[in-house]
C-alpha cells in the first residue's frame, strides 16, 4: 500500500486497486498545527545578512543583542545625522544621553569629553578651543563659582605671551575687583604679589588708587598759645593705608620767642593727637632768630574711612608772637 493519494481523474479501460492508494485527508489542518506551523512564531527570527528597508524603521526601541557589545549607528555616514529635531520638542522632553553615573560622553575626538560621575548633569572634563562666548552679552557669567579647590589660569611653564584681564575697554564702567568685602572674622584672604608692580596708566589716580597723594595747605594765622589751633582741614574720604608728610613754616614775632612746649600734627577729635602722626617737643628754651623757621615729622597711619581730621599746632610761648603755615601731603599705600 501507499501513501500516495489514488489519481484524481478516472480513464475508461484502465483498471486500478483503490485499496492500494490511500485515501485523501479532507479534513485539513486543524487550528492548533496552523498556528503552529503558519501563523504563531515562537522562534525569533534573527536576520543573518545585511537587510535594507528602504522605507525606514519604525519602532520605540532598538537593543543589542548583549549588553557588552559595541553598537554601531550610521558609523558609514557622510551626511546629517539628525536626532529629535521635531520643532514642536518642549523643555520638558529632553534627549537624553547616557543618563546615569559613572558615564563617559564623548564628542568628536577624546579631547572634548562630559563625565556624569557624582553628579546627575554632566560636567565638563576637558575643553580645547580659541573662545568661549555668551549668548547675552549682558548678562552675568558665571565660572567655576562652586570650584573650591586650586584654580590655575595661565600656568604653563613655557608661557610667552600676556595673560590680559579687560584690557580693551574703552567706554563705560566695569571695574576688576579682587577678593572680598564681606569676609568675616573667621576667614582670611590674602593677594599675594611674586613680581614687582609695573604702572603703566597715565591718568592721575584718586583718593581710591594706590599712589594717589593730596597736598593739603593753608595760609598763615597766628597760633594762640595753650590752644588747639587748627591750621589745616584734611577730609579723608576713603579708609585705606597712607603716608602722611607734615611740615610746618612758624614765623616768630619781632622779639625772640620762649617755648615751653613745641607741639603738632594730625587729630581726629580735638585735643587728642594720632599715633605717630605729632611731633612733640617739652621744656623751656628760646628761638633767638626772628623770621621762619620749618619743623615736620611724618608717619604711617591707617585712617578708617569718610572722617574729617585737621593738622593741629597747641605750642605754649612768650615773650613773642608765632604764626604759622602748614602742610600736608597724604599718600595712599595700601
Amino acid at each position: 500500500m501507499t501513501t500516495k493519494p489514488p489519481p484524481k481523474f478516472y480513464f475508461s479501460g484502465i483498471i486500478f486497486n483503490s485499496e492500494y492508494y490511500q485515501d485523501e485527508d479532507t479534513t485539513g489542518f486543524t487550528q492548533d498545527q496552523a498556528d503552529l506551523r503558519y501563523l504563531k512564531k515562537n522562534i525569533t527570527d534573527t536576520a543573518t545578512v545585511l537587510e535594507t528597508f528602504n522605507a525606514g524603521i519604525k519602532t520605540n526601541s532598538i537593543e543589542s543583542v548583549l549588553t557588552t557589545d559595541v553598537s554601531n549607528i550610521l558609523i558609514n555616514s557622510t551626511g546629517n545625522i539628525n536626532i529629535g529635531t521635531s520643532a514642536s520638542r518642549t523643555t520638558s522632553n529632553p534627549i537624553i544621553i547616557g543618563n546615569s553615573s559613572n558615564t563617559i560622553i564623548r564628542l568628536g575626538s577624546t579631547g572634548l569629553s562630559f563625565s556624569t560621575a557624582g553628579t546627575p548633569t554632566a560636567t565638563l572634563q576637558s575643553i580645547a578651543t580659541s573662545g568661549i562666548l555668551i549668548q547675552t552679552p549682558a548678562a552675568a557669567f558665571n565660572l567655576l563659582n562652586n570650584h573650591t579647590g586650586i584654580l590655575n589660569i595661565g600656568t604653563s611653564t613655557t608661557r610667552t605671551g600676556n595673560i590680559n584681564i579687560a584690557n580693551t575697554q574703552t567706554t563705560g564702567t566695569g571695574n576688576i575687583i579682587l577678593g572680598s568685602n564681606v569676609l568675616t572674622g573667621s576667614g582670611t584672604q590674602n593677594i599675594t604679589i611674586n613680581r614687582p608692580l609695573t604702572i603703566g596708566y597715565t591718568t592721575l589716580p584718586t583718593l581710591t588708587d594706590l599712589g594717589y597723594y593730596v597736598d593739603y595747605t593753608n595760609t598763615s594765622q597766628a597760633i594762640t598759645s595753650g590752644s588747639n589751633n587748627i591750621i589745616v582741614f584734611i577730609p579723608i574720604e576713603t579708609s585705606g593705608l597712607y603716608i602722611v608728610n607734615i611740615q610746618m613754616k612758624f614765623t616768630i614775632g619781632a622779639t625772640a620767642i620762649r617755648f615751653t612746649r613745641q607741639r603738632f600734627g594730625i587729630q581726629q577729635s580735638i585735643g587728642t593727637y594720632l599715633n605717630n602722626l605729632y611731633t612733640s617737643t617739652i621744656g623751656t628754651y628760646d628761638m633767638p632768630l626772628t623770621g621762619e623757621y620749618v619743623d615736620s615729622t611724618s608717619g604711617i597711619y591707617r585712617f578708617t574711612g569718610a572722617t574729617n581730621y585737621n593738622l593741629v599746632c597747641d605750642s605754649l610761648f612768650t615773650l613773642s608772637t608765632l604764626s604759622a603755615i602748614g602742610n600736608v601731603i597724604i599718600t595712599r599705600i595700601g
